[in-house]
């Protein structure tokens, strides 16, 4: 949990980081994402990059990443959306 902007952005850039390999090729292959997963993942990463928006070193403690909604991306990212 961050209690800073500047460490929300930490854990939010790790977020994003985690998620550059499923562009590959072959990770697409492997975990078999489809059009629509990779568009799914479009949408998380954007909802990742705002994010940060109107949070401060106030209210960091407060601020939540956003969870993708594709199961099959979750679980590479041992993300539960349950």
């Amino acid at each position: 949990m961050a209690n800073t902007l500047e460490e929300f952005r930490t854990e939010r850039d790790a977020a994003l980081q985690a998620t550059d390999c499923l562009y590959l090729a072959d990770v697409q292959k492997k975990l078999e994402l489809n059009d629509g997963s990779i568009a799914t993942l479009d949408i998380y990463r954007q909802e990742l990059r705002d994010a940060t928006t109107g949070v401060t070193d106030d209210n960091a403690s407060d601020a939540v990443l956003p969870k993708p909604i594709d199961p099959q991306i979750a679980a590479f990212l041992k993300i539960d959306i349950s």
